[in-house]
C-alpha cells in the first residue's frame, strides 16, 4: 500500500512538467486538449494512412479514427478508461515477452541484447502497475492477463519491434492521450504519456541493436541499463541525476547490467 500510495502521488505532483515532455506544441498539451477545437486532430492523416494498411493494422488505424472522433466528455471517459485496460493488457503482455525475448537473445550468444530486453521487460512492469493504480482509482478491477506472443530469432524479434509494437503503440498511444485530455482525467493522461515517451525511447534502442547485429558489432553495445522506478523510463550505460519524465531521483533508479532479474 506504501509503494502504491508513492507511485499516486507521484502522478499528482509531476503531471504539469510531464506534459511537456509527452508533447511538444501548444495544440497538444493537456490544459489545451481539455477546451480546444478537435479540428487539429491526427485523423485526417491516419484516414489517408488506413488506405495503404494491411492486416491487424488496418483493424488498429480504424479504431484510432472512431475513438478520436468522440466529442463526448462522458463518452471519452468511459473510453478512457477502456483505453488503460488495453494499455495494461500490453504491458503486461510485453514484459512477459521480453523477458522470453532475452532468453533467446542468450541462447543465440547476444548477451547485450538479452541486457537490453531484461530493463525494457521491467519497464513495462512498471507501467502496467501505473496503468493498474488509474484502474483502481477508477473502482475498475485489473483482469488476470493471460500472455500471447510468438518467440522467433533476435533479429527477427528487433523488427517486430520496431515495425511492428512499437509504431502501433506510438499511434495508438497519440490517440489515448487525446481522449484522455478530452475527459479531463489526469492519473490515464499521465500513465499513458509515460507509455508512450517510454516506447519512442525504446524503439530507438531496438534500431541501435538491429544495426549492431547486421555489422556484427553486438559486442560495441551498452551492457549497463537504469529504469525509472516511477515511470519506465530507461537510459542506457548512465543516467541523470533526475528522471526526464517524473523527476525521479537516480538514486532509486533500477539498474539491469546482468542475466538476473533485480527483485521489483
Amino acid at each position: 500500500m506504501k509503494k502504491k500510495s508513492i507511485i499516486l502521488n507521484t502522478f499528482i505532483l509531476v503531471v504539469g512538467i510531464l506534459i511537456l515532455s509527452c508533447n511538444h506544441t501548444d495544440a497538444n498539451r493537456f490544459p489545451n486538449t481539455i477546451t480546444q477545437n478537435k479540428t487539429d486532430s491526427i485523423v485526417p492523416k491516419l484516414e489517408r494512412q488506413i488506405l495503404i494498411m494491411e492486416g491487424p493494422y488496418k483493424q488498429v488505424a480504424k479504431e484510432i479514427v472512431k475513438q478520436d472522433n468522440s466529442k463526448d466528455e462522458n463518452e471519452a471517459k468511459v473510453k478512457t478508461i477502456d483505453n488503460v485496460m488495453n494499455t495494461y493488457k500490453n504491458e503486461v503482455t510485453a514484459s512477459s515477452k521480453y523477458i522470453d525475448y532475452a532468453q533467446k537473445a542468450e541462447e543465440e550468444g547476444y548477451h547485450p541484447i538479452a541486457i537490453l530486453y531484461k530493463a525494457v521487460s521491467i519497464s513495462a512492469h512498471i507501467q502496467a502497475q501505473n496503468n493498474k493504480l488509474v484502474l483502481e482509482a477508477s473502482l475498475v478491477s485489473a483482469p488476470t492477463i493471460t500472455p500471447v506472443f510468438e518467440v522467433k530469432t533476435t533479429k527477427q524479434n528487433l523488427q517486430d519491434d520496431i515495425y511492428g509494437d512499437a509504431q502501433k503503440a506510438n499511434m495508438i498511444y497519440s490517440s489515448y492521450l487525446k481522449i484522455a485530455g478530452f475527459a479531463n482525467n489526469q492519473m490515464a493522461y499521465t500513465s499513458i504519456c509515460y507509455d508512450k515517451e517510454t516506447e519512442k525511447k525504446h524503439r530507438v534502442f531496438y534500431e541501435k541493436a538491429l544495426e549492431n547485429i547486421n555489422s556484427n558489432t553486438v559486442l560495441s553495445m551498452p551492457s549497463v541499463y537504469f529504469v525509472c522506478p516511477i515511470c519506465g523510463n530507461t537510459y542506457e550505460t548512465s543516467a541523470p541525476k533526475y528522471c526526464d519524465f517524473s523527476l525521479t531521483n537516480r538514486d532509486k533508479f533500477i539498474k539491469i547490467s546482468s542475466s538476473k532479474f533485480p527483485q521489483l
